[in-house]
């Protein structure tokens, strides 16, 4: 009973993960709206502003696949060329690796702050009103991580499965759930920021999550695919330039894991922010 009761926890605490990043995602884009739309196809004709840009975009609403997607509808749209998508894309895929550090870090512990500071901002009435849901939903993000740490902690007591998911396992099939997770829940912070709670509560060895991660650098490009399938073909070439680019990532490292797998945790003493580092 009690382990049901773990388990159930741990899901729901995941679901409002899952919740607050989806609205916090949409949030932003409210906020942005077609005026953002207008300067990114101004400022990406650069491709290493594209990459900045990609990067801060992702980093602020906590999503790649949503700034894939973003990139590939106005591709689709006529308001960006390819060539200026492919820098946003790559810079996605910088710009997602802030989970992990505010993660690893523990920065969490400020979730409280900004879930207060944007249900207060919620009622000014100003300009500023506009960004309360925003700073709800981006403390509400993190304070979810929290619960689902919370939840999950009574698994440390659990001498069988700590020991199975500390040894060795395969690491093409590691990275197979970390994709198909991933492209499940249609976001690779989540998969992320899963891998590491369990790193840090030595529930998952970093050998077995570092694959987990490379995993989820696939996964993240389902939702961008989907979207593609009725856009034409600029917006096709875009999609999929994310997909082989992170194929062609995990690729390139996986011998690395393959041969120096067990000598990951000189990265850091702390396995998590070793984790949070190599991604």
């Amino acid at each position: 009973m009690e382990h049901i009761h773990v388990i159930m926890a741990g899901v729901t605490a995941i679901i409002l993960f899952v919740f607050g990043l989806e609205n916090f995602s949409a949030e932003i884009e409210q906020i942005s709206g077609e005026r953002f739309r207008k300067f990114l196809a101004r400022a990406t004709k650069i491709p290493a502003i594209g990459v900045l840009i990609g990067a801060l975009v992702t980093a602020v609403i906590q999503s790649s696949s949503a700034t894939s997607v973003i990139a590939v509808s106005l591709v689709n749209a006529g308001v960006l060329s390819f060539k200026s998508s492919v820098g946003i894309v790559f810079g996605a895929n910088i710009g997602t690796t802030i989970t992990a550090q505010l993660v690893a870090f523990k920065l969490t512990a400020f979730a409280p702050v900004f879930i207060i500071l944007g249900f207060l901002l919620s009622f000014v009435r100003s300009k500023i009103s506009i960004f309360g849901k925003s700073i709800f939903y981006f403390g509400f993000v993190f304070f979810s991580l929290n619960l689902i740490s919370a939840a999950l902690a009574p698994l440390q007591n659990e001498p069988a499965l700590t020991k199975y998911l500390i040894q060795p396992q395969n690491p093409l099939f590691a990275i197979l759930v970390g994709c198909l997770f991933t492209a499940a829940v249609q976001s690779s912070s989540v998969t992320t920021g899963l891998a590491i709670i369990f790193t840090q509560q030595g529930l998952l060895s970093l050998e077995n999550a570092v694959p987990l991660i490379m995993g989820a650098n696939i996964g993240t490009t389902a939702t961008a695919l989907l979207a593609m399938l009725n856009m034409d073909v600029a917006a096709k070439k875009t999609a999929l330039s994310h997909f082989f680019f992170n194929v062609g990532g995990v690729l390139i490292f996986l011998p690395i894991l393959l041969l120096f797998g067990a000598r990951l945790n000189e990265f850091d003493a702390n396995p998590a922010v070793a984790l949070a580092n190599i991604h």
